[in-house]
């Protein structure tokens, strides 16, 4: 009886300190008052300028609420690298019910990932915000850049340990400085990652190094500006900067520009299919949450049709459309034939092949 209740009481401190990590208190309060302050963000739009290398400047307007995000944007596109053939602009929003986007200009179909909450469909809506999303640029000053500030310690805390100090960075700012290493090495002096955080702006991130030292290969720089509330801090700029084999100037850089939009629509309307609006005649494709073959259904002139592509008609939806009528029919109905006929040219083919 006394061992067995030893061992509850060794099971119970051990859950106690795997939840308290890091375990330096200043490194925890960091993190702690970085995410308030990510908290008090009221929904916002913003207008970002991205320049990655030698690529021209493209622009994108973002809106941002809670987990919600309306985006309009395009890739930028290198210079003397020839433009997509449906152009670079995506139009894309994201909420608790559906991923929906338009790539490029010029292509006849938008498409709609729906979620029901589950792993299946949370993977595939995550794997779609990855390549059709641009960077969330509140990240930089509240995450890693794709990842949240809670997500990427819970992946560190399995390897790594943490410790934090206040320091003064290059522009002569008190800032606390957590440093990320292996637990296994010899300590901070082997820092894999490391993060300043601003107390003067709500522990806003305003500096992130990342590989081995004393030469990291990937390092961030965050400007801040107030936000349209009191304490809340958003990024002005970012710098980022990657390295390759020691060598003192960057191989790659991104730079990013914000400018905050103040008088933008940030209604829930702000947030669905409707606000991509979607030119006349194009088609837009609806993807159930358990991506069954033949299962989508197409929004053709205001009307949902059976997937006709894969040889099982799909459940027509009852409800009302979630985008408005999209002009007149024939146009559409003749792009969706000219699709068919390509899928089934195709199939033919292969099928001619295997025979051989």
């Amino acid at each position: 009886m006394r061992w067995t209740l030893t061992c509850v009481w060794m099971i119970a401190a051990l859950s106690v300190v795997a939840e308290e990590w890091p375990v330096d208190p200043l490194s925890r309060t960091a993190i702690a008052r970085n995410q308030e302050t990510f908290a008090r963000l009221k929904p916002c739009a913003l207008q970002m300028t991205w320049k990655r290398g030698d690529s021209e400047p493209a622009t994108a307007i973002l809106k941002y609420k809670g987990t919600w995000v309306f985006a309009d944007w395009e890739r930028p596109q290198r210079t003397g690298v020839p433009r997509p053939p449906l152009g670079s602009r995506i139009r894309a929003v994201l909420n608790d019910a559906y991923f929906v986007f338009a790539p490029g200009d010029s292509s006849p179909l938008a498409y709609q990932y729906e979620s029901d909450g589950g792993s299946k469909s949370t993977a595939t809506i995550a794997n779609w915000t990855s390549t059709h999303l641009p960077p969330n640029p509140l990240m930089f000053s509240f995450g890693i850049g794709r990842q949240t500030l809670p997500e990427a310690m819970e992946v560190y805390r399995q390897a790594y340990a943490c410790v934090a100090e206040v320091v003064i960075d290059d522009a002569g700012r008190n800032v606390v400085r957590m440093t990320i290493y292996p637990k296994t090495d010899s300590g901070p002096s082997d820092a894999r990652w490391v993060f300043d955080f601003d107390p003067a702006r709500g522990y806003a991130i305003t500096r992130v190094a990342s590989g081995s030292q004393p030469n990291f290969f990937v390092e961030t720089q965050v400007e801040l500006q107030a936000g349209e509330y009191p304490s809340a801090w958003l990024p002005r700029h970012i710098s980022r900067r990657v390295y390759a084999h020691d060598e003192p100037r960057p191989s790659d850089s991104e730079d990013f520009d914000i400018r905050i939009l103040p008088d933008a629509d940030l209604s829930d309307a702000a947030f669905r299919a409707t606000a991509l609006d979607l030119r006349p005649n194009q088609m837009l494709a609806r993807m159930p949450p358990n991506g069954a073959p033949g299962s989508s259904v197409f929004l053709i002139d205001g009307v949902w049709v059976r997937d006709l592509f894969l040889g099982r008609p799909g459940q027509t939806p009852g409800t009302a459309p979630k985008v408005a009528a999209v002009g007149p029919q024939w146009p559409a109905i003749l792009a969706a034939a000219v699709f068919v006929a390509a899928v089934t040219i195709v199939l033919a083919l292969k099928r001619a092949q295997r025979r051989q």
